[in-house]
């Protein structure tokens, strides 16, 4: 191999190899391999940058990065450099003078609290994930690529503060202890992961709930649901009564299911839009049975969600599992009107040399129909206006537009809250790792966390573009027919082009007061008797 090597390589191409994949300490889980992450490491700075007596510390690291640790050892790491440099001053490589000059200087070295090496774990975990999908392991180590990402370092910053913020919060709430989240934020036109979570402390060893953590996901599943059964706008529009009743599904096997409202009630006759709002079951099911489980599982992956799903009734309120990263696939492909557009934590990859390796363009491609996202989207509003994340507008402008929805599984073991603003889009799950009971609904676990994010990084509200085959018409809201001028239970919807209501309610014919008596007094004076 030596043979090889010195044929095919040239020394300065041999010595440079060495340099860049050479093992020169221990940063917590992970191993510090070459001179530039050791620069990072030890002194905070690129290593085309660091003075003589800091190089000279680097060198000094080779013959053993543990017993030379120079912020375990830094008596005997500072023998060790002033050696390397005495020895450069032997072979001519340095004046006496200049090498006396650095051995006077201190070592320098940076306290572990502001290492930049591995401050953002989670993110860079997903990076490291992704690049091994393209790039063999050798390459990653060894051949100096500069990855280009797209980390917002502050908004990074603002999310740490505030999960750690929110969840101490949290737990001053009855069986709100041992919190544990994952956050996901996307740049809302592109797919770009801006910031990422994945736990409670920012640790560069441990379990990445952001990408790993399948939990049940709950009342996220019903917008797919809906959006199923919109794409069919012959029989199902935003106005469409369904009844949110008792109902029971039979198995093959003789079993029985029978789903029950969160709040144990039933609601009779509602709008299509009112079940989504209110997050009504029993409604939810009742759409998903008549649409079809195996639709409904073919919506979602065609919104991004490539993993296989179960084929239950249960998948229709949320009993499938998914990571908080599957989680914004899906509600990317919302807010971005029917497109998808897989998210992203890489921009580019350029070698050592310059040489553009790769990019990550951004690929949009229609996966659901834009009108009935439209009208999901709509709902998802009415959502945050009247729905269970009504809270949001305690702190928003009433006019921002927001988009979301709330979830909780069973026995409130998980709290979710997906939703959207003009730039940004964000999910949070809040739970516990042993899946124990939290006491907390979507609205009162993440939605909290939610907000306080996006009230500090925000400054889009939703604007909602309706495509050209949707209209907009006025509609008595307790008849679901056209509304006259004068009906006062009018409301504005939207509709795909042949499926708004053609009929007149009768709300606004009604003789007013006035006019009644006018009426009367002219009978009155023709026909006295």
């Amino acid at each position: 191999m030596a043979l090889i090597l010195e044929f095919r390589y040239s020394k300065n191409e041999i010595l440079e190899a060495y340099l860049n994949e050479i093992y020169l300490g221990q940063n917590g889980a992970s191993a510090v391999h070459g001179f530039g992450l050791a620069s990072e490491f030890y002194f905070g700075n690129s290593l085309k940058d660091l003075p003589l007596e800091q190089v000279a510390s680097l060198i000094a690291l080779v013959r053993g990065p543990s017993d030379y640790d120079p912020r375990r050892y830094p008596e005997r790491a500072k023998q060790r450099r002033d050696l390397v440099l005495d020895e450069m001053v032997k072979e001519g490589y340095l004046d006496a003078k200049v090498a006396e000059e650095a051995k006077a200087k201190s070592l320098n070295v940076i306290p572990r609290s502001r290492q930049i090496g591995n401050r953002y774990p989670g993110f860079l975990e997903l990076v490291k994930r992704r690049l091994k999908e393209e790039y063999r392991e050798d390459d990653l180590t060894s051949d100096g690529l500069k990855i280009f990402t797209t980390l917002d370092t502050q908004l990074q910053e603002t999310l740490e503060k505030t999960v750690a913020k929110k969840l101490a919060q949290l737990e001053k709430l009855p069986k709100a202890n041992h919190l544990q989240t994952a956050v996901v934020v996307t740049r809302r036109d592109s797919g770009e992961i801006v910031a990422l979570a994945s736990g409670r402390e920012n640790s560069a060893s441990g379990f990445n709930r952001a990408l790993d953590a399948v939990r049940p996901i709950g009342s996220l599943m019903k917008p797919v649901v809906y959006l199923t059964a919109l794409e069919n706008p012959d029989k199902y529009t935003i106005t469409t009564p369904i009844n949110d009743t008792a109902v029971t599904i039979r198995a093959q096997n003789g079993s029985e299911w029978t789903p029950k409202n969160y709040d144990h009630k039933e609601h009779g006759r509602v709008p299509l839009h009112t079940a989504l709002a209110k997050s009504y079951n029993l409604a939810t099911v009742k759409i998903g049975m008549d649409v079809g489980i195996v639709k409904t599982a073919k919506t979602l992956k065609n919104m991004g969600v490539n993993k296989e799903v179960d084929m239950y009734p249960s998948l229709l309120l949320g009993a499938t599992a998914l990571t908080p990263m599957d989680v914004a696939q899906i509600y990317q492909t919302l807010a971005a009107d029917g497109f998808t557009t897989p998210i992203k934590a890489i921009q580019a990859v350029v070698a050592a040399n310059g040489e553009h390796l790769q990019s990550y363009p951004i690929n949009v491609k229609q996966a659901v129909d834009p009108a009935a996202t439209y009208i999901v989207n709509t709902i998802l509003q009415e959502v945050m206006h009247e729905g269970t994340g009504k809270a949001a507008y305690d702190v928003f402008p009433k006019d921002y537009g927001l988009v979301g929805k709330t979830g909780t599984t069973n026995d409130a073991k998980d709290s979710w809250f997906a939703g959207f603003t003009g730039d940004y889009l964000a999910v949070v799950w809040v739970g516990r790792d042993d899946n124990k009971p939290i006491g907390l609904t979507g609205a009162a676990g993440a939605l909290p966390v939610w907000v306080s994010l996006m009230q500090q990084i925000s400054n889009q509200p939703v604007i909602l573009s309706p495509p050209d085959n949707i209209i907009s018409v006025s509609v008595d809201r307790y008849s679901g027919l056209l509304a006259n001028k004068n009906c006062t239970s009018a409301k504005t919807y939207p509709y795909i082009q042949g499926s708004e209501p053609h009929s007149y309610s009768n709300c606004g014919n009604e003789p007013k007061p006035a006019q009644e008596e006018e009426e009367k007094s002219w009978i009155e004076e023709f026909f006295p008797d």
